[in-house]
């Protein structure tokens, strides 16, 4: 160590003959945790900024009751000299010349010891840079060694800390019993601190064996109660009743009455409650080996009963086929439908059937021109693609007012199809003399179109006036009658008058 504290002086001389005097280095402190228990062991850093340095030293410095150093390191590279003792505790480190250091330079490691007090202590590094000396501290808290009187006790003894504590309460002792209408109380004491509480025993209530008993179990009390029967009818197999829903008390017992005797499809049931008195006799069909068939289906005649049991339609594979899968029956069948489309496949093609698929007419290809770069080799006879065409298409999507297709960069054109309009959403409603507006969504390709709606008319003006009847026709047409016959009255009595006057 004599050595190295040499070398440091030389060093520190020559320092002082060459470079100016610095500033003060600055410097920090953190540690790994700034709590801890005893026995734990906390470390510490010592850190710089970024800077440059040829040597420097450190020394801690710490209450020895509450801690032991353990270990010490500097956190460099391309020393040509770095210690540190951790007896001494203190190091030094050097370069060969000025070198550029920064972050955490020094790890120091300093176990907790047993025997500390709780409370904060201090650590402090003295750090030394090419002869400029900082001094950084550094608050670590042991935490305290909780003691407590008992489980219960909340309170530390120590530095007063609050915890929760739950007591350990047992059975209880029973101080009054609890009866049907009144309260009891037990006391309750914790075994682990001997503390006592107070606690109530609930009423128990009255104990009735169902809702129709009237005497409570307990303390003899009664009370009026009413059966509640159910309107369902209860059965064994030689009565029925009514059974009360609370205690099951019956009422209404009688023998049940006989209906129809049984059949083979009908049971006999008590006509009363509904039992089944006898079950339905159940006839088992008894099939014909053979079918039995007509135009339509096939069926198995009961030998006993002359019933069907299992009717069904034939069964075909197609228009062609004469038999009937299941029965075998047997029908006429016409001739083949032969398309006059051809059909194709990699090898041939042919004329099918266009009910059960049958061939006729099958050939090989007869191929055409070479494939080019837009024209695919096929077959001259019938159609089908031999080579595909050298160009691959790429389609897009295109669309106009009417119909929508795909298209490639060359032109070629496939799926053309019309637009497939949905119903429409109504975007404006009419209204009287303004046209509204519908929009419509193409199903395939989404292009949208927009519909005019008429406008709405106006309402009719309301014709005011009198409703002619046929009574009223008749009673108009008596009057005018009347009015007739009293002026032909009144004209034969002026008649007379006047030849009387003639006649004077």
């Amino acid at each position: 160590m004599k050595k190295i504290w040499i070398w440091l002086v030389l060093a520190l001389l020559l320092a002082a003959l060459t470079i100016p005097v610095a500033a003060a280095p600055s410097a920090s402190l953190s540690a790994s945790k700034t709590s801890a228990n005893a026995g734990e062991t906390v470390t510490v850093y010592v850190s710089v900024p970024a800077m440059e340095c040829k040597y420097g030293g450190a020394e801690v410095s710490f209450d020895s009751k509450v801690f032991e150093l353990t270990g010490g390191k500097w956190l460099l590279s391309g020393t040509t000299m770095a210690d540190f003792t951790i007896d001494n505790k203190d190091g030094v480190f050097a370069y060969t010349g000025a070198t550029g250091i920064s972050g955490n330079i020094l790890e120091l490691k300093l176990k907790i010891k047993d025997s500390a007090a709780s409370g904060k202590s201090t650590v402090k590094v003295s750090l030394t840079l090419d002869a400029q000396t900082v001094q950084q501290s550094i608050g670590i808290t042991v935490a305290c060694k909780h003691k407590y009187d008992n489980g219960c006790d909340t309170t530390c003894n120590l530095c007063g800390e609050k915890r929760t504590a739950d007591h350990s309460w047992d059975s209880g002792t029973v101080n009054k019993q609890a009866t049907c209408t009144t309260d009891g109380s037990k006391t309750l004491k914790c075994t682990v601190c001997g503390e006592t509480k107070t606690e109530t025993i609930k009423a128990t209530g009255h104990d009735y064996a169902n809702g129709c008993d009237t005497t409570c179990a307990n303390c003899g009390e009664t009370r009026t109660t009413t059966h509640q029967y159910a309107e369902v009818w209860k059965t064994d197999s030689t009565s029925h009743w009514h059974e009360c829903t609370e205690c099951g008390d019956e009422k209404d017992v009688a023998d049940h009455t006989p209906g129809p005797e049984a059949t083979d499809y009908t049971p006999q049931t008590c006509t009363v409650c509904g039992y089944v008195i006898k079950k339905a006799l159940v006839h088992t069909h008894t099939p014909s080996e053979e079918w039995v068939t007509d135009e339509t289906g096939h069926w198995h005649t009961c030998l006993e009963c002359d019933e069907i049991p299992d009717y069904a339609e034939h069964t075909f594979d197609n228009e062609c086929d004469a038999e009937c899968n299941d029965c075998g029956f047997k029908r006429e069948v016409g001739e083949h439908n032969y398309l006059a489309k051809w059909a194709a496949d990699a090898d041939g093609h042919w004329h099918e059937c266009g009910y059960c698929g049958d061939r006729l007419e099958m050939e090989p290809h007869v191929p055409g021109p070479e494939a080019t770069e837009f024209e695919s080799q096929m077959c001259m006879i019938c159609g089908f693609e031999l080579t595909p065409m050298l160009h691959q298409h790429e389609y897009a999507d295109k669309s106009d007012a009417d119909k929508h297709w795909q298209e490639c960069a060359c032109g070629h054109i496939a799926e053309e199809a019309p637009h497939i309009w949905d119903e429409g959403t109504v975007k404006t409603e009419p209204a009287v003399g303004v046209p509204g507006e519908k929009e419509h969504t193409c199903s395939v390709c989404g292009a949208v179109k927009t519909e005019e709606m008429p406008a709405l008319e106006p309402a009719a003006p309301r014709q005011e006036g009198m409703l002619v009847t046929m009574d009223m026709l008749i009673v108009a047409g008596a009057g005018a009658l009347l009015l007739c016959v009293l002026c032909l009255v009144v004209g034969i009595l002026i008649g007379k008058k006047s030849r009387k006057h003639s006649e004077e």
